[in-house]
Parts: structure tokens; sequence; C-alpha cells
């Protein structure tokens, strides 16, 4: 058994204890101050998340958010790690919070007492409003002239009317999603918009709300609900920990990633910021695929190269956190020593 630390996130207090056990995960959560800031951790097993069966993966996520939700029921301010977030020692966490405490006092700047709230709408009766959709004139035309032959249908056909029925439904979803956020926005500090999962899915978005707005957007969705009727079905999640917004990543750079990324753009083992850039832009200019257009390959290795690029920004964000102003040195010892970047989940 490889025993641990696992980090829940991180509060803007100076206190060194959790009142609320209540809420606790399996282990009992504690503090880990650094100056003005502390993470919430608990003792626990050391375990890969990527490789954990779907239930006990559930588990665990539940567990994660029991514990950033039971904190914010405390009326603190908590910015979310991601899940999965193991560390060795208390020192480890030391480290990751000095690394990090700049780009956590910015982000407590922007979510200091605020929560997030997600909205779902959704269209109850998909069907109906195909039907609707049907019946709107250029389309009926099209289908009329369809069956007026209908032995000369022919799969583009087909096609082109289910294209438009879809171009049809796409601009009615625009349509609402647009009134709905611009009403909500109007209420909110920050809006992050999600990922649709379905057709009846009209909108997926993250809103972040102060903490003494929460009742106004509230009400202000019940209006929206009340307006369209049964025609639309709305569902507001939260108060939530602003996990779209800011939830932190520790992520280790690994030697063998960067090393890569300094051969692709044939560095030195030390270079400035500087030179990393003009580097890059050298070996784009070399293999951009507009300069070789009988050359298929040249697309992927010109993404070589913008990911090459990529590995390096992250190392020389981890090495400004780390305090490190000299340049960049790609050496073994000097990679492991300073590969460490807590950054925001993309």
């Amino acid at each position: 058994m490889n025993n641990g630390i696992y980090i829940y996130g991180i509060i803007n207090s100076g206190t060194r204890e959790l009142k609320g056990a209540g809420w606790n995960a399996d282990a009992p959560v504690y503090l880990i101050p650094y100056q003005d800031v502390a993470a919430v951790v608990s003792d626990e097993e050391i375990v890969d998340l990527a490789h954990m069966p779907k239930d006990l993966l559930a588990r665990r996520l539940v567990d994660h958010q029991r514990v950033i939700e039971g904190v914010m029921s405390l009326k603190h301010t908590i910015i979310p790690m991601k899940l999965g977030t193991f560390t060795c020692n208390p020192a480890e966490v030391q480290k990751i919070l000095a690394r990090g405490y700049k780009t956590v006092a910015e982000v407590f700047h922007t979510v200091c007492d605020k929560l997030e709230l997600d909205v779902v709408v959704t269209w109850p009766d998909l069907i109906s409003v195909l039907k609707a959709i049907g019946e709107e004139p250029d389309i009926r035309e099209a289908k009329q002239k369809l069956l007026a032959n209908p032995r000369t249908i022919t799969v583009e056909d087909q096609m082109r009317v289910g294209l438009m029925v879809k171009k049809a439904l796409d601009t009615r979803r625009e349509q609402i999603d647009l009134k709905i956020r611009s009403e909500l926005s109007a209420i909110s500090r920050g809006v992050r918009v999600h990922e649709l999962m379905d057709d009846r899915m009209i909108m997926n978005t993250a809103f972040l709300i102060e903490r003494d707005r929460q009742a106004e957007f509230e009400q202000c969705l019940d209006r929206l609900n009340a307006e369209t009727g049964e025609t639309l079905h709305f569902r507001c999640v939260g108060p939530l920990p602003p996990y779209s917004f800011c939830t932190l990543e520790v992520k280790k750079l690994h030697y063998e990633d960067i090393e890569w990324a300094r051969t692709k753009l044939e560095l030195p083992d030390h270079a400035t910021k500087e030179e990393i850039k003009k580097a890059y832009q050298t070996q784009a200019v070399l293999v951009h695929p507009d300069k070789h257009p009988d050359s298929p390959g040249m697309t992927f290795a010109f993404d070589e190269v913008n990911r090459a690029y990529k590995v390096l920004a992250e190392y020389e964000t981890a090495l400004d956190q780390a305090g490190v102003s000299e340049g960049c040195s790609f050496r073994v010892q000097d990679v492991r020593q300073n590969g460490l970047l807590v950054k925001i989940r993309e």
C-alpha cells in the first residue's frame, strides 16, 4: 500500500481547522496551510484513477464533490482541484501551494464569494418540434415536390430535406439559447457554454454567480420557465463550486517530453524564451503546409512543431512558478527539479 495525501481544493483562509465532519469522505479531512491559503486534504492510498473500475470511480467523484460542497457550506470560497490529485507527503503539498500561489491568488480574485449554477434546457417533446418545423413553408414545399413524384426520390433528395430540417432546428435552438443566456448573463459574473449531449438539448451552460444574487438568478430562471409554458424543460444544478471556471490541475512535466520538444525545435541545452519562440517560428515556417502543397506529411509535421512549442511553453510557466529567471535549462536534473506546473484545467 502506497499512502499519500489527496487534495480536494484550496481555500483562501488562514484557518488551520475545518469543522463539519458530517460531509467528510472515507478519511478525515484537514488543512495544510501556506501563507493565507490552505489545501483541503485527506490521508489516502495513492491510486491510479485512469485504471479504476467505473463504480469505484463514481464513488470517488461523489466523495470529491461532497467534501468540496461541504467546505462551501462553511462559507469558504474553494478552488476545486482536478479529480485524482495525489501527493506523497505534506512537503509536496506545500510545494504545490508555493508554486501555484500567484495563480491561486488571481483565481480567488475572480471567484471569491461566488458560486456556479449549471442550467440545462431541453425540448421535452422533440417530435412535436420537428413536426412544427416540417410545416414551415420552404420545408413543406420541398417535401411536397418530392411526394409529387415518389418514384424519383433519391437519397440526395432526402438528405437535402433532412439538412433543411436540421438547419431550422439549429436556428430555433440558437434563438432560444440566446434569449435565455442573455437574460441570465446579466445577473452573472461569468459564463461557460458546455457541449450539447443530444438533439433534445437546447442549452447546457454554467453561470458564475455572486452568492447574494443566487435568489435573483433563480427568480429569473423561474420567470423564463413560466413564459415558455410546457414547451421547454428547465433544470438548474447547484449551487456548485466554480468547477467550470477554475478547476486547478497539478501537472508533472516529464524530462522525456521536454527533451522531445527541445529536439523537435533544434534547441541547445539552455535557451531563453526569445530563443525558444524564434526556434518555433523558424521550424513552423519550414514545415508549413502552405509551403508544401504536394507533401501531405507536412500537416502532421506542422502539428508536431506546434505541440513541441506548447510543451515548452508549459515548462517556461513551470520555471516562472519555481522562481527561475535565467532562461530554460533542459538538463535532466533541472527539469526534474522544476517541472511542476499548477494551472487552470483546460
